[in-house]
């Protein structure tokens, strides 16, 4: 008897939720318009994060992906942006984004921090396994590096309202921003949280 009535509340239930999506009365839940992003920006961790996004997106008027990464790969970052910017999106950082996390977090068209929160810049970094480089090498490097930085920098100045040149020196001084300073210079919005 128990049983028979369960199955026809679940019948009931599954129908009214068909129906009401149908019509598009149902409303997703908070959680489903919400994604996590914890770990590197390379292939492996970010994509699965964009896919995610994606799918909400298609149910949610606003997606939000909170942000806790150190950053990763310049060339992911690079190739995931326009997907964040064609998404209508609430980025918020919980405690830590940095390097390459930090264009990504700007693609928010809404952006939040925790009071604990920091934003971390430097310089383009460019990892050597290539074992010994000469002088022509080298100034290679440099140069590939020094349009790197600048892509970088055009980016943040244009999504905060500072200047290349402000975000070029936030970046030679390995910045760390706290909360306060990420809303002062136009990387958040809102802090929510504030540390009293």
């Amino acid at each position: 008897m128990v049983r028979d009535l369960l199955l026809l509340l679940s019948v009931i239930c599954f129908g009214t939720m068909a129906l009401g999506q149908e019509s598009g009365s149902v409303s997703p839940a908070a959680s489903d318009c919400e994604v996590v992003f914890m770990g590197n920006v390379d292939a492996y961790d970010f994509k699965p994060v964009v896919e995610e996004l994606q799918i909400a997106a298609r149910v949610c008027d606003e997606v939000t992906l909170i942000v806790e990464s150190g950053g990763g790969s310049v060339d992911v970052g690079w190739f995931y942006l326009e997907d964040l910017e064609e998404i209508n999106l609430h980025t918020h950082i919980r405690m830590n984004a940095g390097s390459m996390a930090v264009p990504l977090y700007l693609a928010g068209d809404r952006r939040t921090i925790d009071g604990r929160g920091t934003v971390f810049l430097h310089n383009i970094l460019q990892p050597f396994a290539e074992g010994y480089q000469d002088a022509d090498n080298l100034r290679q490097i440099v140069a590939e590096l020094e349009v790197e930085d600048d892509l970088y920098a055009a980016y943040v100045a244009k999504r905060t309202g500072l200047t290349v040149i402000n975000v070029l020196e936030l970046m030679q001084a390995d910045t760390t921003l706290t909360a306060v300073d990420a809303v002062k210079f136009g990387f958040a919005s809102t802090i929510v949280n504030p540390i009293p």
